[in-house]
């Protein structure tokens, strides 16, 4: 009985089946999409990620100590920024001769961690969904309180400068979240004009926010107010052409004649 048995079976053939080998790796063949954004990322499956070992993508599974942390630097920085926005409000009405350096230098110091946030989010290749969202968002606004403020107290050219500048700024960011909705963002991304308007928004609004108030300051020279005047002048203009490249670049998607 025994040597039937061998017998038997040395006489089938034993066939393996390759279907294992054909099918493609789960993780090789759920690899996550990534698409950037300013200062964080979306991923349509946060739980995989491909890393590029010698030439060749290799997909891994993200640990919990590879997921974007709330607190992180960037993230505080921008918070910080955002709590300057009532502060600026509060020290703008103080009764005190000093009144004007205070809010310079708490403006002043808000756009420095404009600056330093995102190049630590590049140093260091962190980013969050969280940051992604609230960066743009303080700096609007800490821009959109001192214009404010500083229309009761300036003449005629402030009022205007203010009234196109947040026009646009509420016109583009509309915008690019219609545009984002139809998975067009990238269309009106930040540009260079962006960027240099902010700048000079920036320098203009701290010079104007330490010059002109109830509180004269005998040492300043005398051009420095004219240079914040003509500097934020200057970004309105920027202002304006950057949001009409904006809306030219999105018009075939607002108008149905994208290809």
């Amino acid at each position: 009985a025994v040597a039937f048995t061998l017998s038997s079976l040395s006489s089938r053939k034993i066939v393996l089946s390759t279907k294992a080998a054909d099918t493609p790796c789960p993780l090789a063949s759920n690899k996550p999409k990534i698409s950037l954004m300013r200062g964080g990322y979306r991923t349509s499956n946060p739980p995989l990620y491909s890393e590029k070992v010698n030439g060749s993508q290799i997909p891994k599974i993200r640990s919990s100590s590879d997921q974007p942390r709330l607190w992180n630097v960037p993230n505080v920085l921008t918070m910080l920024r955002l709590m300057c926005v009532p502060l600026l409000g509060v020290v703008f009405y103080l009764p005190n001769e000093s009144r004007n350096l205070y809010c310079a230098l708490i403006f002043a110091g808000a756009s420095v961690t404009d600056w330093l946030d995102g190049w630590w989010a590049r140093r260091f290749n962190i980013s969050s969904p969280f940051g992604a969202f609230l960066d743009p968002v303080a700096d609007k606004l800490i821009v959109s309180v001192a214009l404010i403020l500083l229309c009761g107290r300036l003449e005629r050219w402030m009022t205007i400068c203010t009234c196109v500048i947040l026009c646009r700024e509420i016109s583009v960011s509309a915008l690019r979240e219609w545009m984002a909705q139809i998975g067009a963002r990238n269309v009106v991304k930040v540009g260079m004009a962006g960027k240099c308007k902010t700048a000079l928004q920036m320098i203009s609004l701290t010079i104007l926010l330490y010059l002109k108030g109830g509180y004269a300051y005998p040492h300043v020279p005398e051009i420095l107010f004219p240079l914040g005047k003509w500097l934020l002048i200057l970004s309105t203009v920027l202002t304006v052409t950057s949001g009409t490249g904006y809306l030219k670049a999105a018009w075939p998607s607002l108008t149905g004649k994208t290809q």
